[in-house]
């Protein structure tokens, strides 16, 4: 059983795809994007099982499906035992605690960005409306800030690399 072993977590817009890219430039690390939900039991997770599950089932969004089978070709003929694999998804930060907790011992990647930058952010993406709420405005930005340090608090005994949007 594979499990995963680094997580990639942050408000959205503080900059998860870029870490996320960094990553995979990187050899023998594998970073998955967005395809192990927050909500999902990941002490069961099997990263192979569970991209093949996915790629077949039809209950799987399209483009998750097409995600799946992309990772399952990077991933064929390689030695799973000699990769790093993880997952980005931003508000895994909601939860982390857990997640480490099922994953023990692994570790978390946590990207972080200005309060006055990311709220730009949040309000750009709003005014561009696509793939983004329109009214999640920079407001929000400040919402899920308060939420992430309080989230934090928590994981003090564990592994967690914070990274500010300034170093990527």
């Amino acid at each position: 059983m594979k499990k995963l072993d680094f997580v990639v977590a942050g408000v959205p817009r503080s900059g998860t795809t870029v870490m996320q890219v960094l990553l995979n430039a990187l050899p023998n690390v594998v970073c998955f994007s967005e395809l192990f939900e927050e909500e999902l039991d990941h002490s069961t997770l099997d990263v192979p099982a569970a991209l093949l599950s996915m790629s077949r089932s039809p209950n799987v969004p399209e483009n998750k499906r097409h995600a799946a089978n992309h990772w399952l070709t990077v991933l064929n003929g390689k030695d799973l035992s000699t990769l790093t694999i993880g997952n980005k998804m931003p508000r895994y930060y909601c939860c982390l605690r857990r997640i480490l907790d099922e994953l023990h011992p692994t570790k978390a990647i946590l990207s972080v960005r200005e309060l006055p930058d990311l709220m730009k952010s949040y309000n750009n993406r709003a005014h561009e409306g696509k793939d983004w709420h329109r009214g999640q405005v920079g407001i929000f930005a400040f919402a899920e800030q308060l939420n992430l340090l309080k989230s934090l608090h928590t994981l003090l005994e564990y592994d967690v690399l914070i990274v500010p949007n300034k170093c990527l």
